[in-house]
């Protein structure tokens, strides 16, 4: 099942402004000067880097 690319980028948006929600959520309530876990960053790097490969498969195949 391949969908077609308005849905490709619509899931690749949607990853990439629930990335945003994530470290939204990481930093939520933290006082200036204190350090959160690196997993935060590394969830949003991840949620990401799945969104910009949707949004980069329709490059690749709508040429």
């Amino acid at each position: 099942m391949d969908p077609t690319s308005p849905i490709k980028q619509s899931m690749g948006l949607f990853f990439l402004a629930l990335g945003y929600l994530v470290i939204a959520l990481g930093v939520k309530g933290v006082e200036p000067g204190i350090k959160v876990s690196i997993l935060w960053l590394t969830g949003l790097y991840f949620i990401h880097t799945m969104g910009e490969l949707m949004l980069f498969s329709n490059r690749i195949v709508d040429g």
